[in-house]
């Protein structure tokens, strides 16, 4: 009997440096029946070159090769095209541990779990897949959590990994959220994958945490989370725009998570702008305002690390750094 079919889904932008890395890993997997869909969007150098050589060679790896529409719109573009039962997402700069696919099916199949979360790797821009030992381990403790509201939770005080590449999804749920397949919103440029979840979370009463480092995140200077503050980052405060809709009759804990992270994205952004030459009056401060409102939520949430709540601490400073911005706007 055939097993079951894993879609993984790899969005690709001028990526020529790291193909090889993300290709071998993807080759080496151990569970073998993979759909590998790479989506080209819009590369301008070696890229597509080399994702039709590999497809060639590789009878479950397809391409699709589309005009430039931003990472949400390329794993959209993934998800229309996927058959699997089982849907994964990776970056196409990163790369997997060769077991990595097998253990996340085995624990959501045993388990009977929504979703799965692997633990991730941060590697230097230069390390490739040979440099690192991908430890092949078998003895591992799993984490189980219930229900809808301490999943959402968990997710908004940092225990979960806010990203899409560190999970494993079933098809079946994902086919229920509103709008399928364009389930990644296209509007969202920086921290796409946080809107997304909250979704998924929606449908979600267990998980299960696999406590292994099976996923290796490539810091590159130039990658959007690295780079300097633009006005595209303030479409993060999309996904709290969704999240603070929840039903608080089923979301009775998660609103004070929610408000604690977004006091924390407020304060990433405001010290990003600290460092830029942006100076929109009205845009900082909305940001002003979101994180004083929220910074007593660090102090609430039981489940926040110890470090958070020493944040309000810097108020003081925040004054005085954007006094001008905040004079001129209540003016």
């Amino acid at each position: 009997m055939e097993r079951n079919l894993v879609s993984i889904i790899v969005p690709c932008y001028n990526v020529e440096k790291f193909l090889n890395d993300c290709f071998e890993s993807l080759q080496k997997q151990t569970y073998k029946n993979l759909e590998i869909i790479f989506v080209n969007d819009g590369s301008t150098d070696k890229t597509l070159a080399m994702l039709q050589s590999f497809c060639t060679k590789n009878n479950n790896a397809k391409l699709i090769n589309q005009s430039n529409q931003g990472l949400s719109g390329a794993r959209n573009t993934g998800l229309a095209n996927a058959n699997g039962e089982y849907v994964y997402f990776m970056d196409s700069d990163d790369f997997v541990s060769s077991n990595a696919i097998e253990i996340m099916l085995d624990n959501i199949k045993k388990y009977d779990c929504d979703f799965v979360c692997i633990q991730s790797k941060w590697i230097k821009e230069k390390i490739s897949v040979n440099n690192v030992k991908l430890k092949n381990e078998k003895k591992y403790s799993p984490k189980f959590y219930h229900g809808t509201d301490n999943i959402m939770s968990l997710y908004f005080a940092r225990r979960l990994n806010f990203t899409v590449w560190s999970k494993l999804y079933k098809m079946s749920i994902l086919k229920t959220l509103p709008n399928f397949p364009n389930l990644f919103n296209v509007n969202t440029k920086y921290c796409e994958d946080m809107e997304f979840n909250i979704n998924y979370i929606t449908k979600s009463n267990n998980i299960v945490v696999i406590p292994l480092k099976l996923y290796f995140y490539r810091q590159r200077k130039n990658s959007l989370i690295h780079s300097k503050f633009n006005p595209s980052k303030l479409s993060v405060l999309y996904a709290f725009e969704k999240a603070k809709t929840l039903d608080k009759t089923i979301y009775i804990n998660a609103p004070t998570y929610i408000n604690s992270h977004h006091c924390v994205v407020a304060l990433e952004l405001l010290f990003r702008i600290a460092k830029s030459n942006y100076n929109d009056a009205k845009s900082i401060a909305l940001l002003y305002n979101d994180f004083q409102e929220n910074k007593k939520y660090l102090r609430k949430g039981k489940l926040n690390p110890f470090y958070l709540k020493l944040i309000p601490c810097v108020s003081p400073l925040l004054t005085l750094k954007f006094k001008k911005y905040l004079k001129k706007e209540k003016a």
